[in-house]
């Protein structure tokens, strides 16, 4: 049985669990149970240690040799040598207690204790896992199934416990996802990353220069994928003018915002620093975005562990909600509509594709009222046939590549009055 509580997952198996196998009037079972664990383990940057008492227990009537293992499988083998294994006993089982008679490895092979247990006997072993706060920083999202498992053999005759199963991972990034449309909130220290309104060229951090956290058209920023896999930082809000323009370094020392261009001086790595915040390294200076005073910003060496380097996201407007069901009406014999929520936030910046059975019908760029409609003559019977069709309506947020905003179906039949909603 497997119980969850406070993100903790804890594993509890008793003897009962245990396979048997019989010679002549003697049984040979062994069973093996997992308490006080934390094995069930989500590592942070600052949570890098697991541990938990595995007891087994000679629960046959011979004596016998038992073997007790612990490893990990569904991942890579690096993540899982990233992952230390130590097991042996110690007075109490902790996270800083001393474990003596240790038996150390990783997870990316089995670390196993053996040895002889009486009938009705035990034997306790302590098991302490760990990571480094580096690795933490390099596997972000990865997980792996770690197991327990026992075995005991009396003569020729073998029995094993049900196994212990447990996940080990690390918590996936939080904060930004690579989703161009998406507008994001970026701070430093809990104040926000921000322009003046005009002229467009000035990125300071707090409500210098007439920015302010609150406004929506000098604090909203997009993420704008690269080949490289860098990132474009770029000025982003409701309308269909807004600015493009994108954080730039003008030296090795400035950043500013400059007209948009393909270069090393706007390409930025965003990447995951040890305490869970995010540090962006320019391309073209291999220096990172720092606060070298209240609103001032530069570049400098990099430092995963100054303050001035650590900036945190979120998300201002979401550019994609799960699809909805279209609505269905009208008039078979002149129209046929489908319509969608609005697209809250991105109205002057979003346009529409509409398409039946994947066969593009029509545009639809006006964010601001999301309803579309056909006539027969757009969804003629010699291109699509007749009978039931899918309708599928797609956006583009600000440029980005079209992704499905809305499902749904038509029926198309051979009259002259020949659409209906299915």
């Amino acid at each position: 049985m497997l119980l969850g509580t406070s993100g903790v997952a804890y594993a509890l198996w008793s003897a009962s669990a245990a396979l048997n196998a019989t010679a002549g009037t003697a049984t040979v079972t062994v069973g093996q149970a997992l308490t006080g664990s934390t094995l069930a383990k989500t590592y942070t940057s600052s949570d890098l240690i697991a541990v938990g008492v595995v007891t087994v227990t000679n629960t046959g009537t011979r004596s016998g040799s038992y073997s007790m293992s612990i490893g990990g499988t569904s991942t890579s083998t690096a993540f899982r040598s990233a992952i230390g294994v130590v097991v042996g006993t110690a007075t109490t089982c902790s996270t800083t207690g001393t474990i003596t008679n240790q038996t150390t490895g990783t997870m990316a092979a089995a670390v196993t204790k053996t040895g002889t247990l009486a009938a009705g006997a035990s034997a306790v072993w302590c098991v302490r896992t760990n990571i480094s706060a580096a690795n933490v920083s390099a596997n972000p999202g990865v997980s792996l199934a770690g197991t327990a498992t026992t075995s005991i053999t009396v003569g020729t005759w073998s029995a094993s416990a049900t196994s212990i199963a447990f996940t080990q991972s690390i918590a996936a990034p939080t904060g930004y996802q690579s989703i161009e449309g998406n507008r994001y909130k970026i701070y430093n220290q809990g104040v926000c990353m921000n322009s003046n309104w005009t002229p467009f060229d000035t990125l300071t951090r707090g409500a210098a220069a007439g920015g302010s956290c609150e406004n929506d058209q000098t604090s909203n920023w997009r993420l704008l994928d690269d080949p490289s896999g860098a990132k474009f930082v770029a000025r982003a809000f409701n309308t269909s003018t807004a600015p493009t323009n994108r954080w730039n370094a003008t030296s090795a020392t400035a950043v500013n915002l400059a007209t948009t261009a393909a270069t090393d001086a706007q390409r930025w790595m965003i990447t995951a620093r040890p305490d869970g915040t995010y540090q962006f390294l320019n391309v073209a200076q291999a220096k990172c975005l720092s606060v070298t005073s209240a609103n001032v910003v530069s570049l400098q060496a990099c430092n995963t562990s100054s303050a001035l380097q650590s900036f945190t996201f979120e998300v201002a407007a979401n550019s994609a909600p799960a699809p909805v069901t279209l609505t269905c009406g009208g008039n078979g014999s002149n129209y046929i509509y489908y319509s969608w929520p609005v697209l809250d936030g991105y109205q002057a910046e979003v346009t529409y594709k509409v398409y039946v059975n994947n066969i593009f019908v029509k545009d639809h760029t006006n964010g601001y009222s999301t309803s579309v409609q056909f006539n027969p003559t757009e969804v003629p019977i010699a291109t699509f046939g007749t009978g039931v069709k899918t309708v599928e309506v797609r956006q583009s947020v600000a440029g980005a590549a079209y992704t499905v905003t809305g499902t749904g179906s038509i029926s198309i039949a051979a009259s002259s009055n020949n659409l209906s909603c299915n």
